[in-house]
């Protein structure tokens, strides 16, 4: 939430500098300060480019009703920024991200997904039928979108940020130059950004939008740059180009102030959002006061000056995590809280996270299980923060005995066999079958948990209509067709699933990355299964690592649809067939022998589930072993289904 007003007090102090150099030193002002290191702040970074791209699309279109940017779009714009620094002479040193916010801000958590919950809210109100798509601006454009694009400021309501941004763009960075100076750090990023400036040797500015930074000890040669204050700018006679900010000195404006820091400042402002800039100027001179107010100043104190250097605790190696779940591994001190930040979904319907909880709930108890930090303190659930109706709330997850996790990964493993190809990466094959074989595992986990909640499950033709399945319409991100609110909403539900299976893969590889080192004699004996546990973390690891990245995975609708138009149409019959068994399972009872005809040869029993993961009935066992027996087939053997989808998923041709 920040410091109210210290922004609009310490603007005035602002100086210009130059960042890097232009080619020719001589094309710069004489009177320009140059920075040429930069420490990034990758939450404000990522969003500043985001508010770049949603002006551009106000602007380019004839609508106001737009879908946010696309997770790629970000990243490229994002690539094309550093690009840009660079080429303008510009070293980046770090760029940090947040990997969990101290307890302390805990309700500053609650009360920004509460403000994204009701901007879901008014949106939904203002529009009873989602508004017409309007067609994506061509984003080819990069430098006008960057530098020549201003950022609005305007009341409209609109759609909130994609909610796995700032992930995406940690991962979209790692497969870039710049991978060795990406960090998610085990706690904000301003600690440690100010931490990186105190130790630069060179003049260094921290680049954020966040002026808090500059009440930070930042060191002899640290400052702030101001994002939202960077521009382009040209000078000399062949017009060479130069990037010019604004930049706040902390120590030259508390001597300026004539006060010892910042900090008493930034203090006293926080005390009183409404007195002048005098009045609060004069009570920072004041030591007296910070004597008399002593318990509140060192309270307030704390988060700006942090002594954890930045590889102080190889523990907190948070590679390959994302800050959402590095939440809950960073912060043993507490049971683990993990924030569920609102998807983009109808906010009228139940909540898109009520899907995927099954598959959370093996990953915490992963964690929880094996986590020596974790395993120490015993904490018996994770706390989830998500919507609920229509408001925010906290339930707590029961952390899973050895036997059920086992027994529940199992199952999970089942499905995953039925439609993820083992030892296969996303790059290996077609767009659409990835999207297809991903969205195909996503759909089978709703429609058994809507089922064992007793809510209906999506129909086939529900599917098929998001998919944009069994039409002869052509669909293009340029030219969409029509979305609707029921289209959002089953999107979000599948989104749910998918980025559970995430958070399975990381916790995972963060457990092999971190292996137990807990010599407690109760928490050994809990874990008589060790060895089972390892050895079912590891196999849901390599079948995970397979799994592509929110970018290419996570699309809105429009994309989704002309990715999956790519499909020939007896692929597109095939997925059609696939996805009627799987949600109208009575379908197979009816139809036994066209079914297996047209599956080929199907093992298991007509009309299940590919893969079902639920809790079988004794009648239904008993109906598979009298089909076992019909078909010769002995009880004990290993049944593994089969789906339209394993057609599917193979190379064409």
């Amino acid at each position: 939430m920040g410091i109210p007003r210290l922004s609009q007090d310490l603007s005035p102090y602002a100086d210009h500098v130059v960042l890097g150099s232009s080619p020719q030193s001589s094309s710069l002002p004489l009177e320009a300060t140059i920075v040429r290191d930069l420490i990034i702040d990758g939450p404000s970074l990522v969003y500043w480019v985001y508010n770049k791209l949603v002006a551009h699309q106000r602007l380019s279109s004839l609508t106001s009703a737009t879908l946010p940017p696309t997770y790629l779009e970000i990243n490229r714009m994002l690539h094309r920024l550093l690009d840009d620094f660079q080429a303008h002479g510009i070293s980046i040193q770090h760029i940090f991200f947040d990997g969990g916010l101290p307890v302390s801000k805990r309700n500053v958590r609650l009360e920004r997904m509460e403000k994204l919950r009701q901007q879901l809210e008014t949106y939904r109100k203002l529009y009873p039928e989602f508004p017409p798509v309007a067609a994506l601006p061509d984003h080819r454009e990069w430098e006008r979108i960057l530098w020549d694009t201003p950022v609005l400021s305007t009341r409209k309501s609109t759609l909130p940020a994609p909610p796995l941004m700032v992930a995406s763009a940690i991962e979209s960075l790692k497969t870039t130059v710049w991978k060795d100076r990406v960090h998610v750090v085990p706690g904000e990023a301003d600690a440690f950004c100010a931490l990186a400036a105190q130790r630069s040797t060179p003049v260094v500015a921290i680049l954020t939008n966040d002026s808090d930074l500059a009440v930070h000890d930042l060191g002899a040669n640290g400052r702030v740059v101001l994002l939202h204050s960077i521009e382009i700018k040209h000078k000399g006679p062949h017009r060479e180009s130069y990037i010019s900010a604004m930049s706040l000195d902390p120590k030259l404006i508390a001597s300026r102030l004539k006060v010892s820091s910042l900090l008493g400042f930034g203090f006293e402002r926080s005390l009183d959002s409404g007195a002048s800039f005098a009045v609060i100027q004069e009570r920072a001179r004041d030591s007296s006061r910070l004597e008399r107010l002593q318990n509140e100043y060192m309270l307030f104190a704390e988060p700006f000056t942090p002594t954890l250097p930045p590889t102080a605790n190889p523990l907190f190696s948070l590679e390959n995590i994302d800050p959402r779940t590095a939440e809950i591994v960073s912060n043993p001190a507490d049971p683990p809280h993990i924030y569920l930040t609102p998807l983009l979904e109808d906010p009228q319907r139940d909540s898109s996270w009520s899907y995927g909880a099954k598959i959370r709930q093996i990953a915490y108890s992963l964690l929880l299980k094996t986590s020596p930090g974790l395993v120490a303190r015993r904490w018996p659930h994770v706390v989830e923060c998500a919507r609920k109706g229509q408001r925010i709330t906290s339930v707590s997850v029961p952390c899973l005995q050895v036997s059920e996790i086992t027994e529940q990964a199992e199952g999970l493993l089942q499905v995953l066999d039925a439609y993820i190809s083992p030892c296969e990466e996303y790059p290996s094959v077609p767009n659409w079958s990835t999207l297809l074989a991903w969205h195909s595992l996503a759909v089978d986990v709703v429609q058994q948990e809507k089922s064992s909640l007793g809510k209906p499950p999506p129909t086939s033709q529900q599917i098929l209509q998001l998919l944009g399945l069994g039409s002869t319409a052509l669909f293009s991100p340029r030219a969409p067709r029509r979305v609707t609110w029921d289209d959002i909403h089953l999107l979000a539900n599948l989104h749910a699933v998918l980025y559970s299976v995430r958070m399975l893969a990381q916790i995972t590889e963060y457990i092999i990355r971190h292996p137990n080192a807990c010599s407690d004699d109760t928490a050994i004996h809990e874990l008589a299964h060790r060895d089972a546990i390892s050895k079912l973390v590891n196999k849901i690891h390599a079948r995970l690592s397979t799994s592509p990245p929110i970018q290419r995975l996570f699309l809105d609708i429009p994309h989704l649809r002309a990715q999956l138009s790519n499909m020939d149409l007896e692929k597109q019959n095939l997925a059609i067939a696939s996805f009627k068994r799987l949600l109208n399972p009575n379908l197979g009872v009816d139809r036994v022998e066209e079914h297996e005809a047209s599956d080929g040869a199907t093992t298991g029993e007509p009309g299940s589930i590919p893969g079902e993961w639920v809790t079988t009935t004794s009648s239904s066992k008993t109906k598979r072993k009298r089909k076992r027996k019909r078909q010769g087939g002995s009880e004990t053997a290993a049944v593994r289904s089969t789906n339209g989808f394993d057609v599917l998923s193979e190379e064409p041709g």
